[in-house]
């Protein structure tokens, strides 16, 4: 195993994630760049060079390894129309905000597939935008398997998201200073749920500084943060915003303990 050395670390200018903005870095492993504004993919090595970066996420997979950053330069911005899956233990890095939101977005174009489908241990996505779906679609727009991290990224939710923002399928996940929002328009058109535990277990689940907010119009679902009928041990949860009325269920057997830090409109957490 090489250890690499990054003087000027990853290359990130303010305002932006912590991992983009670290310097120096040490890592086990490469670090890859995507651009879809000046990227061309091509096997490895190929988008190791900041300046010649790859052009889309799926060639950023196919050539990294575990424990490998991809980080994607401001701009960037993907429509999909299949599912990327994550079986890699990768950590994803959005660059740059614009207007208060990342500056690097994925959006899907498709009637029923997931943006990113994780079943690697310990992948992370930071610094993130998901906007709504680009047509009816009832699939959550990631799945989150064990030890996985979303950190500081943006999901919007309107009429064609009938799936959940995000699904927790595995163990040890932590959910961090990340916004959920459902900006549809009519209470004929909600998204699904902001958030959905897969159980019928799960163990140690953090969510820290976390905002749900149910827009105008709110959620389909009976709570934005759904983890009724599922056991949550462990559970650790702070610094939550719960706004217009967006609720929290969590299930028979969950242990562990809730703080919210605000709510608004008649928000509630419910604990069967």
């Amino acid at each position: 195993m090489t250890i690499q050395f990054y003087p000027n670390g990853i290359g990130g200018t303010a305002p932006g994630d912590s991992l983009d903005l670290a310097r120096p870095l040490l890592t086990s492993g490469n670090i890859w760049y995507v651009s879809s504004l000046i990227g061309t993919d091509a096997a490895s090595p190929a988008g190791q060079n900041r300046e010649k970066p790859l052009a889309t996420v799926a060639q950023a997979i196919t050539n990294a390894a575990d424990e490998d950053i991809v980080v994607f330069l401001p701009g960037h911005t993907q429509t999909l129309t299949a599912v990327q899956n994550v079986a890699k233990a990768l950590t994803f890095v959005g660059e740059g905000t614009t207007a208060g939101k990342p500056a690097v977005q994925f959006l899907m174009n498709a009637a029923a597939a997931t943006i990113f489908n994780v079943t690697a241990t310990a992948a992370e996505f930071r610094n993130i935008y998901f906007p709504p779906n680009l047509q009816a679609n009832a699939s959550p727009k990631m799945v989150l398997g064990s030890e996985g991290v979303v950190r500081g990224c943006y999901f919007e939710q309107g009429a064609t998201d009938t799936g959940a923002g995000l699904n927790v399928t595995g163990n040890r996940c932590r959910i961090e200073s990340t916004t959920f929002i459902s900006v549809a328009t009519s209470t004929a058109a909600q998204p699904n749920c902001a958030i959905r535990g897969i159980g019928p277990l799960i163990t140690a689940m953090v969510l820290k500084d976390v905002v749900v907010s149910a827009g105008t119009v709110g959620y389909s679902t009976y709570a934005a943060i759904d983890f009724a009928g599922i056991a949550v041990t462990r559970l650790r949860v702070e610094g939550l915003s719960l706004l217009l009325g967006a609720d929290a269920d969590f299930g028979i057997g969950t242990t562990g303990r809730v703080n919210v830090q605000l709510s608004t409109g008649g928000s509630r957490v419910i604990w069967s």
